[in-house]
């Protein structure tokens, strides 16, 4: 799932063109996302907090993503706000699963899983 605003539609089409070109089978689906960036961080942080595990040493491992997301702000201008704006969809995605997507799509997910 690649969200489409800003170029992202374009972005999806090369991934899906790079992985057919490898033989790789894969949906690759884009939506829009049309509904407040901080306001939805905002109202599923306990989800993502309840339903997101690290690895031990994540923030070792990966620092960046580590200072984005403990230093996101309720008020006040974020510098960056796209790790929590993704981790957000990720569990958006995940807890509306039924929901979301279509029975063809999950029909795809499930293939490309070998279920």
């Amino acid at each position: 799932m690649v969200e489409s605003n800003n170029g992202g539609r374009a972005f999806a089409r090369n991934v899906d063109r790079i992985l057919r070109e490898r033989n790789y089978t894969c949906a690759v689906n884009w939506f829009h996302q049309g509904e407040n960036k901080v306001a939805r961080i905002l109202s599923n942080a306990s989800n993502v907090m309840q339903h997101v595990y690290f690895p031990e040493g994540w923030n070792k491992k990966w620092p960046e993503l580590y200072l984005a997301l403990i230093s996101y702000q309720r008020t006040g201008k974020n510098k960056h706000d796209d790790a929590p704006d993704a981790l957000t969809g990720v569990v958006e995605k995940y807890l509306n699963a039924g929901k979301q997507f279509s029975s063809d799509v999950i029909a795809q997910m499930r293939a490309a899983r070998g279920l």
